[in-house]
């Protein structure tokens, strides 16, 4: 299996948490209360 590596935009949101973004996957997103949520792949 290939695996492929793709930039992430992490945005710390003004009412708390954060929101991550994928620039080249388009309506590929997530979020968290905090970094390690933001950044759980499960």
């Amino acid at each position: 299996m290939e695996k492929r590596i793709y930039p992430a935009i992490f945005h710390k949101e003004e009412i708390g948490g954060y929101s991550v973004t994928f620039p080249d996957l388009p309506g590929c997103n997530t979020e968290g209360n905090d970094l390690t949520e933001a950044l759980y792949i499960g």
